[in-house]
């Protein structure tokens, strides 16, 4: 029989001698077991990546059973044929219809966003002439990973915005991708006119609505040539805050006076109705 000594050996042997010490080896593995679990990244819910692709049509006054004939059966029909489509889903409603894809795990999602935006501009002739613009588009998922909550003593929305947005460009710096708001409502320019207004300068409402969409408008203006080179000129007339819409011109009145939209009717910022 060999008398030869490994070092498991030997280190049994010095546990079978020393039981103190094999004691404190057991509790000092037992600690370190307890602050890795500590240290573990675990999550509850397991993150996955799905790619979808969504097809959404609008046709304004149309019932369910229209938008499924009419719009869904022609719309899957054409995107059968596609490869790399694990499921098709379609949900039709009052006025409107959606469809959204699931992407196979190992197709190219944006080959097959290209392909989806194809079939749907070839079946456009098929379906009802009056549904707006298709929207394909494919959604991007973020993973959450902070909520920050701001309180204010005054309670004033106004102050809770500029924080909000102060602390939103302060994140994005950092390299937050996206970051969502809730509580705070979305505004809108309000325009109101008196009805005497109207009277007075014999004017409706849609004629008024009129002027002010075809004077609050980016439109392009060619292209200035020179040379060899050349420069695309659009005209910014596009109005985006409250005094930019008062300053809009609207009539000329029997005077030759120019008559601005401030002139005539009330312009604010207003929160959105129906909002929390």
């Amino acid at each position: 029989m060999s008398n030869y000594q490994g070092p498991l050996q030997n280190l049994t042997a010095t546990f079978a001698s020393h039981r103190v010490a094999a004691n404190l080896f057991m509790l000092l593995m037992i600690l370190a077991g307890i602050w890795g679990i500590k240290k573990l990244n675990t999550q509850f819910f397991l993150s996955f990546e799905l790619d979808i692709i969504t097809v959404q049509i609008a046709w304004s006054g149309a019932a369910a059973e229209d938008i499924a004939s009419s719009i869904i059966l022609p719309v899957e029909e054409e995107l059968k044929s596609l490869t790399g489509i694990d499921t098709l889903y379609s949900t039709a409603q009052q006025g409107f219809a959606s469809i959204r894809i699931e992407v196979d795990q190992d197709t190219d999602v944006d080959f097959l966003l290209d392909e989806v935006k194809q079939k749907i501009d070839s079946v456009r002739g098929e379906l009802p002439s009056d549904v707006e613009e298709p929207l394909v588009q494919r959604i991007i998922r973020y993973e959450q990973i902070a909520s920050l909550i701001i309180s204010s003593k005054s309670g004033s929305l106004e102050e809770l915005r500029s924080y909000a947005q102060r602390f939103e460009l302060e994140l994005l710096d950092l390299g937050i991708n996206k970051i969502d708001f809730t509580g705070l409502p979305d505004k809108q320019i309000s325009i109101e006119l008196p009805a005497a207004q109207l009277h007075e300068l014999n004017m409706t409402m849609a004629q008024v609505a009129n002027r002010i969409r075809l004077r609050s408008l980016d439109l392009p203006a060619g292209t200035a040539a020179k040379g060899d080179g050349s420069r695309q000129i659009r005209s910014l007339s596009q109005q985006r805050d409250v005094e930019g819409f008062r300053q809009l011109p609207v009539i000329t009145d029997q005077e030759g006076r120019l008559i601005r939209l401030g002139d005539i009717a009330d312009v604010s910022l207003a929160i959105k109705d129906s909002q929390v």
